[in-house]
C-alpha cells in the first residue's frame, strides 16, 4: 500500500509565514529548532487521520484516508494571518503533539509559537468533541488551556485511563481519563479531568462541569 499525503498537510510553506526564520535560530538550553511537525493521530470514532495543516498556521486537519477526502479543520492557535508590522514576518505556530482519549471524546494538543524576538510560547489544550456521530464532521470546543505547562518544551504526550472513578453503569470501576506530558525540564506531569461547580444559576441551581488540571508532577 502506497500512501500519498494530500490536502493542507502537503502545502508548501510560503516565506510570508516566516518559517525559514525558525531554522536560523540557535538551539540553547530553553529553545530548539522548529522543524517539520510530526504530530499525527487517529480518531478512535471515525478513523480519520489528524495532522498539521499548513505549516506554521497553528491548525490541524482531519483527513479520511479510506475515501481520500478532507473532513474538517481545527484552529488550535488563533492568529492574524493577514496583518503584520512593516516587513516583519509572522511568528509561526506549529502543533507539535496530538492525542485522543480512548473514547475519542477528548482531543489534546500541544502547540508552540516561535518568535525570534521572544521566548517560545507553548500551550497545552484540552478539547471536547461536540459531534460524536460516526461519519459526521468532527467539531471541537476548548475545555481547558494551560500556558507554559513546563519550563522547557514538551517532548512527549500520551493519553490513557485508570480505574478508580467511582462506579460505571455496568457496576465496575469507572475509567478516569489520564494525560501525561514529559519535558526536557526533567519532569513529567499527570493531568486528570475533574468536576467543578460553577456559579449558581438564577433560581439557585448549581451546575457543574469537568475541567482538566495537573494532578501530579514527577521528577525523573
Amino acid at each position: 500500500v502506497r500512501w500519498n499525503v494530500r490536502g493542507l498537510a502537503c502545502a508548501r510553506p510560503h516565506p510570508f509565514l516566516g518559517i525559514e526564520d525558525t531554522f536560523r535560530r540557535v538551539s540553547d538550553g530553553s529553545k530548539r529548532r522548529l522543524g517539520a511537525a510530526g504530530a499525527v493521530a487517529v480518531d478512535p470514532i471515525d478513523g480519520a487521520i489528524v495532522m498539521n495543516g499548513v505549516h506554521g498556521t497553528g491548525t490541524v486537519q482531519m483527513y479520511d484516508a479510506a475515501n481520500d477526502r478532507h473532513l474538517s479543520d481545527l484552529t488550535v492557535a488563533q492568529r492574524n494571518v493577514v496583518s503584520r508590522t512593516q516587513n516583519e514576518r509572522l511568528a509561526p505556530t506549529v502543533v507539535e503533539h496530538i492525542c485522543f482519549s480512548r473514547d475519542g471524546h477528548d482531543l489534546i494538543t500541544v502547540d508552540r509559537r516561535t518568535d525570534p524576538k521572544f521566548d517560545d510560547a507553548v500551550s497545552l489544550k484540552f478539547w471536547e468533541r461536540s459531534s460524536l456521530a460516526q461519519g459526521s464532521a468532527a467539531a471541537y470546543t476548548i475545555n481547558t488551556r494551560v500556558e507554559s505547562p513546563h519550563k522547557k518544551f514538551i517532548s512527549a504526550l500520551c493519553c490513557g485511563s485508570y480505574r478508580g472513578g467511582g462506579r460505571s453503569k455496568g457496576g465496575g470501576e469507572a475509567a478516569v481519563p489520564l494525560v501525561v506530558t514529559a519535558s526536557h525540564d526533567s519532569f513529567f506531569k499527570l493531568w486528570t479531568k475533574q468536576s467543578t461547580e460553577l456559579a449558581p444559576r438564577v433560581g439557585g441551581d448549581v451546575a457543574s462541569t469537568a475541567v482538566w488540571s495537573c494532578q501530579s508532577t514527577v521528577f525523573f
